[in-house]
């Protein structure tokens, strides 16, 4: 198994347990829309965003949560055109703005 094969087989498996997850905000659990939102970018380990072992750390951890593509768009969505809109977030403060959004529509 060449060195890309077990990476992948890798990620398989860890983008399967964030499906373990589901979305915090609206419970959607279909493994192709999870994606992974880190509460404070502090969080974030630059240069190794992408790499799913470290998200599945950082979910386990408290630093980040798992949404779906809608309400992790919705949620960077209600900063549109604000200044330094990425400060910390909770999680509760995360999933109050992605409530707001869908009431208001956007």
């Amino acid at each position: 198994m060449t060195n890309n094969e077990s990476q992948k087989k890798r990620r398989a498996r860890i983008k399967e347990a964030i499906t373990e997850f589901g979305c915090m905000s609206c419970e959607e659990m279909h493994k192709g829309v999870l994606e992974v939102h880190h509460l404070a970018s502090k969080f974030k380990r630059y240069g190794r965003s992408q790499d799913m072992m470290y998200n599945l750390q950082d979910i386990q951890e408290g630093k980040a949560i798992v949404l779906c593509s809608n309400c992790h768009n919705k949620f960077h969505w209600h900063f549109e055109g604000k200044r330094n809109p990425f400060g910390e977030h909770t999680i509760e403060s995360v999933l109050n703005i992605i409530n707001i959004e869908t009431t208001q529509g956007g």
